[in-house]
């Protein structure tokens, strides 16, 4: 992982396995300036959330696609939150320096707190 892309934290009821989220980091890395200029124009505009991904069997970089989730879109669309911790995550990240990114998958879902690349370091 790149020091300018680098996961703090992933909450979820299980964590999910070594190889599960090597292919999520990987996907991030790839995806890496278009996810940063989403987080960033998207909380300009709705304020504080999370990009959702959900993606099929195959975890290869074009066969995933991004949204831009708010808390009431979460509450709209699924009740809320996956678990208590992405929802903390939600409510605590710093987005001038980070975003939240949960992926959901075959394996499962999972949240990771990601810092953003330095304007100008991409």
């Amino acid at each position: 992982m790149s020091n300018s892309r680098k996961a703090r934290g992933a909450a979820r009821h299980d964590r999910p396995a070594p190889a599960q989220q090597a292919r999520h980091m990987a996907w991030a890395r790839h995806n890496a300036a278009e996810l940063d200029a989403t987080a960033r124009a998207c909380f300009t505009e709705q304020g504080r959330a999370a990009i959702f991904v959900r993606s099929g069997d195959e975890w290869s970089p074009g066969s995933v696609r991004a949204r831009y989730i708010t808390d009431a879109m979460a509450r709209e669309l699924a009740g809320g939150w996956p678990d208590p911790a992405t929802a903390r995550m939600v409510a605590s990240y710093d987005p001038a320096r980070q975003f939240i990114l949960i992926v959901d998958d075959p394996g499962g879902t999972t949240a990771y707190k990601i810092r953003l690349v330095p304007i100008g370091r991409g």
